[in-house]
Formats: C-alpha cells, structure tokens, sequence
C-alpha cells in the first residue's frame, strides 16, 4: 500500500518531502550532540559526570607534558599553562575522588616526576613543580613510571613495521553469516585492549565498548538497527562502540569524540581479524527514535553518543564476499609539493 502510495506522488514532489525529513532528521541530532557537549564537555561542569570530566582534565594537560618532554630540543621551563591545569585538576580530583583508584591521576603524577627529573638533569630549577608533585602524591613512594616518555628506537620500530600488516589488512573481509563455534569472551578482551593503542585526542581514549552476548538482547538491537537483515547466522556476539563526551574540551572538538572511537574500532576490527575472530561492522546511523530504544535496550549512559556495531562470530568454512573493489588510490588523494 505505501510503494502503491509512494508511486502515486510526483518526483519533485517525494523529493523535496525527503528533503525537509533529512533537515529535520539532522536538526535533531545535531541539537542532540549539542546539547550533549553543553552538558558533558569538560570544559563546562556537571556534577553527575564530574570525575570523569576531571580526569578528561589530567589526561588533556599531562598529554600536553608529555609531547613537550618528547621534544628533541627541549625547552626548559616549558608548559606553565598545563602545568597549572593539571595541578587544578589533579586538586580537584584528589579532593573529592579516590585518586589511588584513579590511573589518569597516578599517571599525572608520574608526568609530573619525570617532569622534574628532566629538568633536575638539565641544571634548571623546577622546585615549584616539585612542590606541587609532593602536595599531590598518595604517599612517600614515588609515583610508578607510567607517564612521561621512553625511547623507542629505529631498529625496534622497523622490526614492528614488519610482521605483515599489509597482509592483514588486505585480507581482512567483512562475514555476515558465522560459523558454530563459539568466540571466547577472552578474546574479545584481548583484542579490545590491543585496540586501546588507537591514537585519540590527547590521548583522552573518549571510547566504550559494549558487549552483548544474550542472544535475544542480539536480536532486539539489529532489529532496531536494521543492517543484518537476512544475514547474522550464528552471532555470537555484538559490539557497540560508543563515543564518551566527557572527553571534549574545546568547541572545536564538537566531532573528535566520533573520530576517535572510529579510530579504536578500525583497531578493533583488525586486532579480532588477529586473533582470528571473524566480524562485520555496522553502522549506527540510526534516526533518533531508534537511538532512544537501543539505549533503553542496552542502558546506555547519556553522555555516550553510539559510533557503530561490530557482529563478532567464529569464520565458517566458507564464505561469500562482495566482489566490489576499492577506488584506485589516486581517485582520493591531494598531493602538495
């Protein structure tokens, strides 16, 4: 009855229909991710998410440090202004969280040592920084040293280079239908953690995962979802990776929280590839009162925005491959000289 229907409207009539649905569409989403960044960005404050905002914080500022620590000719003295956020933050945090519990905050004091470390190496005084980092410290022991920089040398980073990514990637195919044997929930961790080597914005890591292994909870979401129909043979499990807003700043980072967990689930999808896990990524473009009943299904939190879906099922012994080929490399590429 609705294609009869559909048929029966002129073109530029159905289009401009279309046309004013998508504007409404994204109005919505749009003024739901802005309202999202008013009320979760760290540079604002919101007691529901503050201790993550906080942490946003010290991760941001001792990035910050860090980049500066790596400079081959280093400027001492350096990084006043995120000297003093951290110091803010980590005051905040230390105040009214439990900072032990906290790796972000143990890491900030180790950026904080190797900062003064560097500096008492180099002849310069930091003891206004030192003094900081004794205010700030849990106890008497130094902090352990999982911040600051290591060298990483050529000879290492070639050996890396060449254990066969290009194979990896080029051999990496989408499966939509599965085979019988189960995924270990161990390795779905395995590779998530692999996959937390992702670059994120000052390394904030605004990402999450959900795992979904109930059958019937599988169901009801790529029912909502809408992209494996006629395929999801033999699921066995269904990812959602979300995009966390407690880990924006800046105005302009209105989109790096989606850029970011992309980022992750692009590692992800080839640390399970790796682990010899077959997936299917799924898109979560979903209008915005499919958005509200996946999250009621799955409980999501408010501050989390969904990035995609990644089907996770064992390889069967064959499948079929959409044949369609990537552009030519030339079709997407600028080059300045």
């Amino acid at each position: 009855m609705k294609n009869g229907f559909n048929r029966l409207i002129p073109a530029k009539c159905f289009l401009w229909w279309e046309k004013r649905r998508q504007k409404r569409i994204a109005r919505t989403l749009y003024k739901r991710d802005f309202k999202k960044y008013l009320r979760y960005g760290f540079a604002f404050t919101n007691k529901d998410v503050k201790e993550k905002q906080l942490e946003a914080r010290i991760v941001f500022h001792y990035h910050a440090l860090e980049k500066g620590l790596s400079h081959l000719e280093l400027r001492k003295g350096f990084g006043e202004t995120a000297l003093r956020g951290l110091t803010d933050a980590m005051t905040a945090y230390k105040k009214d969280h439990t900072p032990a519990k906290s790796l972000r905050y143990l890491t900030g004091l180790s950026v904080l040592k190797a900062y003064v470390e560097k500096h008492k190496a180099l002849d310069y005084d930091a003891s206004h920084v030192e003094k900081t980092l004794d205010t700030l410290s849990l106890n008497s022991e130094n902090p352990e040293s999982n911040g600051g920089v290591f060298n990483y040398s050529k000879e290492r980073i070639l050996k890396h280079a060449q254990i066969g990514f290009e194979t990896l990637a080029m051999n990496r195919y989408s499966v939509r239908d599965f085979g019988k044997e189960a995924v270990p929930l161990k390795s779905i961790k395995a590779s998530i953690e692999i996959a937390m080597k992702s670059p994120s914005v000052s390394n904030r890591q605004a990402w999450h995962v959900h795992i979904i292994k109930n059958k019937a909870l599988i169901k009801d979401v790529l029912t909502v979802q809408g992209g494996l129909n006629g395929h999801g043979k033999n699921i066995d499990t269904l990812l959602l990776v979300t995009s966390d807003y407690t880990g924006l700043g800046d105005a302009g980072e209105y989109k790096q929280g989606h850029i970011d967990s992309g980022l992750f689930s692009m590692s992800l999808l080839y640390a399970l590839t790796d682990h010899g896990v077959a997936t299917c990524p799924l898109n979560a473009d979903v209008h915005p009162s499919q958005d509200d009943l996946i999250r009621g299904k799955l409980n999501i939190k408010d501050e989390e925005s969904l990035t995609m879906f990644i089907a996770v099922g064992s390889y069967p012994d064959t499948s079929l491959i959409p044949k369609s080929q990537r552009d030519f490399v030339d079709e997407h590429i600028e080059v300045y000289e």
